[in-house]
């Protein structure tokens, strides 16, 4: 996802990761500043964890567009890089797809809170969330949530930008107790 310096989120970030693995289907995202090949680093440990440390991580394939960044962080990285095929819109078709959906989400998930297009990061943090959650993708037979995570119950889901009344800690003597705060998931 490429925002520009149009639209930065709360922090600057300018652009998001989007990671899906193909064989559970778990989606993560992770927004940076930069579309350099270290914030791609960052936003694919994000996506697997620990999984890029072991021994047995030396299998995974990265099927991405042909960009540079994803060779040099595949070479650092010592991960298979399948590149789709540069200007032909077929080759990388099922992860375009996704996208779309994934951007239509993020869309609504701002619309029905309310809040701003600033907030994009948030949502779409908590979509790749409720995806994961949620649905189950094709020829699976449950959500990536529960293959990931099989001995963990599914956690209650917040909506998007609930607004919310909340006591903070440290409360001044002579103001109001309650303070105003948005749930960004």
């Amino acid at each position: 996802i490429v925002m520009g310096k149009q639209t930065p989120g709360i922090l600057g970030e300018t652009v998001g990761l989007v990671g899906r693995d193909e064989a559970i289907g778990w989606v993560s995202f992770s927004a940076n500043r930069s579309k350099n090949n270290h914030a791609i680093a960052e936003g694919l440990r994000h996506h697997f964890g620990r999984e890029l440390i072991l021994a047995k991580s030396r299998g995974f394939t990265i099927y991405s567009d042909s960009a540079q960044e994803f060779v040099k962080v595949c070479k650092k990285l010592r991960l298979l890089h399948r590149p789709a095929t540069p200007n032909s819109e077929e080759a990388n078709a099922r992860h375009e797809r996704f996208m779309g959906v994934f951007g239509d989400l993020i869309r609504t998930a701002l619309f029905q809170s309310g809040l701003q297009l600033m907030f994009w990061t948030y949502a779409a943090s908590w979509v790749a969330d409720v995806y994961n959650m949620t649905v189950i993708p094709y020829k699976k037979s449950k959500t990536p949530y529960a293959i990931r995570y099989p001995h963990r119950s599914l956690p209650k889901i917040p909506h998007f930008g609930r607004l919310v009344t909340y006591v903070p800690k440290d409360v001044e003597k002579h103001s109001s107790r309650s303070r105003r705060g948005i749930v960004l998931g």
